[in-house]
């Protein structure tokens, strides 16, 4: 088992003072049966309340309103994981079936789409194409790309 300590920052500057910010964050992990978290937190500025609640892909969200004036908003996330390794298990989805199923799918279309914002560096979606024609399947091609 290894131990990870986990720091992000996310910050906001306003070209002048806002009354009031209304937001979420997606930053804190959660437990599961490869991971363990063993302490997690966000730290806000300027400070404020802050409601937790999973989402409906069972994401931590941290829901939170900053109701006096600020020109700044900075979030950060500290944790700390216990991670187990586990087998690696290939799925047998094949690209085909893969393609209809997500042609289809209500649940992931959130998660089909690209802004400017993320749409891949056009090197990145390259290199990733070119490794992707090497494998049989959409699993064992994921896999080469992530230790690529």
């Amino acid at each position: 088992m290894r131990r990870l300590r986990i720091e992000h920052t996310t910050g906001f500057t306003y070209q002048g003072a806002v009354g009031a910010s209304y937001n979420e964050a997606r930053m804190l992990p959660s437990s599961t049966d490869t991971q363990f978290v063993l302490s997690s937190q966000l730290d806000i500025e300027p400070s404020t309340s802050v409601n937790y609640y999973v989402d409906y892909f069972g994401t931590r969200v941290a829901a939170f309103d900053v109701l006096a004036g600020h020109a700044a908003l900075e979030i950060t996330a500290r944790s700390l994981v216990e991670v187990r390794r586990r087998p690696l298990e290939f799925s047998d989805l094949t690209w085909d079936r893969l393609a209809a199923a997500s042609a289809r799918s209500i649940a992931t279309v959130e998660m089909l789409g690209t802004s400017p914002r993320t749409a891949a560096h056009p090197e990145v979606a390259e290199i990733a194409r070119s490794i992707a024609a090497q494998y049989e399947t959409p699993a064992r091609a994921a896999h080469a790309i992530a230790v690529a």
